[in-house]
């Protein structure tokens, strides 16, 4: 994969990405970032609870593939860059390089295929809310259970029915 982006965009992709999955406990965050031609560019990133799908485009996708980085150690490079343009390229080896004019970095992280990709939604339900809707349906958020050991009771249940939306919420005593 052999790619030209914007710095600026590539780190604001990557942050939305890392912030959105990263836990306190985590040190490591990875992102697949998939090319495709019309300069089209796919982020996923995931800690195997959560996941994000980022679409955006670039400058120029010059070979289409993909490749893994280590998006918390490219983001500190690419705030310190200077130049506007950069490439990323991605080889099947394992290694990721960022170049610009004044600097190259290479980055060992592991293959694509290793990489937990995200299910695809394309026949999953789908439904719009105003947000003045949106706030009243997490009006059942206070039932959901707090401590950690209880997972399966941490969320909130939406249920499309129709054009109907429920929410509901539960900690095992409440519901």
């Amino acid at each position: 994969m052999k790619i030209q982006i914007n710095r600026k965009q590539l780190a604001g992709v990557l942050s939305r990405c890392v912030n959105f999955v990263l836990k306190e406990e985590e040190a490591i965050s990875q992102v697949l970032i998939v090319a495709s031609s019309p300069n089209r560019l796919e982020f996923n990133a995931t800690n195997l609870d959560v996941g994000i799908r980022i679409g955006t485009t670039c400058t120029a996708v010059e070979i289409e593939g993909s490749c893994v980085i280590p998006s918390g150690r490219v983001a500190k490079i690419l705030n310190e860059m200077t130049e506007e343009e950069i490439d990323v390229i991605g080889e099947d080896t394992g290694h990721v390089f960022i170049k610009s004019a004044s600097s190259k970095f290479n980055f060992v992280t592991f293959k694509t295929e290793e990489f937990s990709l995200l299910p695809s939604m394309a026949n999953a339900k789908s439904f719009s809310v105003l947000g003045a809707q949106l706030k009243s349906l997490f009006a059942v958020g206070y039932a959901c259970a707090k401590e950690s050991a209880r997972y399966t009771l941490n969320g909130i249940l939406f249920s499309i029915r129709g054009s109907n939306l429920d929410s509901v919420a539960t900690d095992g005593k409440r519901l």
